[in-house]
């Protein structure tokens, strides 16, 4: 039980601690600008979850490739994962115009999308966070819990590391706390990531904890922010997170027949 603990203590230490030293510099000054450090920060969970696979796995890259990216899955997993975070905001969005709110502008060029999706999946989180979150993590906390209880835990963790980003300037989190303020912004994030964690965690196991699924959904889910930008406005926000745990529950009350269940 102690080695069992230690391998998540290790992975979440390392992860926090060498993130949030490389994310130091633009703390303590904010006329630094962000970009390349906040990305280099960004790889750090990819980074020691792999070290840490290949540590405690005896294997090779070949097999680490195989075992990771399996792209033979059903049509309506592939579906789900790149349209349902889009759909949870676009829902949002039509609801809005439908009871005449206010909503952003999104006359944007649509052929764009493609090279938006390219740039986030590997700039901005997903490849560089997943091998981490769900990768390493995940797999380690399933031996002991449930889906359902996994996802939760991996949602706060995942929250907390983002922490230091709320008080760096020219960074999505900074710009809910000017907002919102800290204490609001960090509730709303967290409800934000730990629904976002819940569907994320249901299609990885359904997609036999292909790696290609926590990439394609957190790059969506992150694309659809910038896409269609509820998030910037309380009523928005407030839609947009409140559609977001409907989805949950119906996905929950779907699936719950497995995702309760803890390993033998």
């Amino acid at each position: 039980m102690e080695k069992y603990k230690n391998r998540i203590l290790i992975f979440i230490g390392l992860s926090y601690f060498l993130s949030w030293m490389i994310w130091l510099p633009l703390f303590i000054n904010n006329t630094i600008k962000p970009s390349y450090l906040i990305t280099i920060g960004t790889f750090i969970p990819s980074i020691v979850g792999i070290f840490l696979y290949f540590k405690t796995h005896n294997t090779n890259i070949k097999t680490f490739l195989k075992e990771h990216f399996k792209f033979r899955m059903k049509l309506k997993h592939y579906l789900s994962i790149f349209l349902l975070p889009l759909a949870i905001v676009l829902s949002a969005y039509v609801l809005m115009r439908l009871l005449n709110l206010a909503v952003p502008d999104i006359s944007y060029l649509w052929y764009e999308i493609p090279i938006v999706f390219i740039t986030i999946i590997f700039l901005m989180g997903p490849l560089g966070e997943e091998f981490g979150w769900r990768g390493y993590l995940f797999p380690v906390l399933k031996e002991k819990y449930s889906v359902f209880q996994t996802s939760i835990m991996i949602g706060f963790i995942w929250t907390l590391w983002h922490l230091p980003k709320f008080f760096i300037e020219d960074v999505l989190q900074n710009e809910f706390t000017k907002l919102y303020g800290i204490g609001l912004s960090l509730i709303g994030y967290l409800f934000y990531t730990i629904c976002l964690s819940f569907l994320i965690s249901v299609y990885f196991e359904k997609t036999k904890r292909s790696i290609v699924t926590p990439l394609v959904m957190h790059t969506m889910a992150n694309l659809s922010i910038g896409l269609i930008p509820l998030v910037f406005n309380q009523t928005g926000a407030l839609i947009q997170l409140s559609l977001m745990f409907l989805f949950v529950v119906v996905i929950y009350i779907k699936n719950r027949s497995w995702i309760n269940k803890k390993p033998l």
